[in-house]
């Protein structure tokens, strides 16, 4: 109720300064409120631009719309044009306020958290000693990551090891790509494990899961399965520190946030709760 309040006080502001526009000073404007300006942003409202966004704002920014039609019908010409600017001032607003609310939420410091972000990738940074992670033979990582380019060489995005060799495990992205790279030390080879199918999107946060048990590793993006494949039958551990980014790679191009690991198994539902920080 309240933000219907404040609201509707921001449009009454912005109506009773369109009347105070001196009629001399209207008709000064060089051709305000054009019918091709003026249908060019009714129709953003009406392609739905705006429509999960705060229902009172978007009432306030209709009603302005409204009013420019109204005056421009009128030859209200300066009137129309300031409801035009209010009433895409408002739409602009609402749709950063989306925005904004769309970003995941720092996670909750639950069991496993190793990062809540977010944070910059950089040159091998430890942000867990080996102390504090406890692998069984399954287990798996969940983090939220946002690529902003992509880089011609392999560049890391965490590693638990002590050497360039040691994937315990490793997550990379290819060259030239956003695509995953994710890697575990088994007895079969020391770089096993699997690549996502697909890129990850630049500039926008994405979800990603990575498991390995034996026999297999998955990747999962957003809440759905991406790739599975074939690995060793048993994984080999280590007991070293994980890095943020990896001391022997370039740091990749991306922020993460909400970097957590997990023993066993998690199943779609439970990847989706991480995701809302519901687990």
């Amino acid at each position: 109720m309240r933000t219907k309040t404040i609201t509707i006080t921001a449009v009454c502001i912005a109506l009773l300064s369109l009347n105070s526009v001196p009629a001399a000073a209207q008709a000064k404007k060089k051709a305000p409120c054009q019918a091709k300006a003026f249908s060019t942003l009714l129709e953003s409202i009406n392609r739905g631009k705006a429509a999960k966004v705060n229902a009172s704002t978007i009432a306030a920014g209709n009603y302005m719309y409204a009013s420019a039609k109204r005056l421009r019908a009128q030859k209200r010409l300066g009137m129309c044009q300031n409801a035009l600017q209010s009433g895409n001032y408002l739409l602009n607003m609402a749709l950063r306020i989306k925005k904004v609310a769309s970003a995941p939420k720092p996670a909750v410091k639950r069991p496993g958290t190793l990062l809540t972000g977010p944070a910059r990738l950089g040159k091998g940074k430890i942000i867990a000693k080996a102390s504090q992670i406890k692998h069984g033979q399954s287990f798996g990582y969940s983090f939220w990551i946002k690529p902003t380019k992509s880089a011609q060489d392999w560049t890391a995005i965490f590693q638990k090891g002590s050497k360039n060799t040691m994937r315990g495990p490793g997550v990379f992205f290819m060259p030239k790509s956003t695509r995953l790279h994710a890697r575990s030390a088994t007895k079969r080879a020391w770089n096993d494990g699997c690549n996502a199918k697909s890129n990850l999107v630049v500039n926008k946060w994405s979800h990603v899961y990575v498991r390995f048990a034996p026999g297999f590793a998955w990747v999962y993006i957003n809440g759905k399965g991406d790739n599975r494949c074939k690995i060793g039958q048993k994984l080999l551990l280590n007991n070293a520190p994980l890095y943020l980014g990896s001391p022997w790679y370039k740091p990749a191009n991306a922020n993460i946030r909400n970097l957590r690991y997990h023993n066993g198994r998690l199943t779609i539902q439970q990847i989706r709760q991480v995701m809302g920080n519901k687990l």
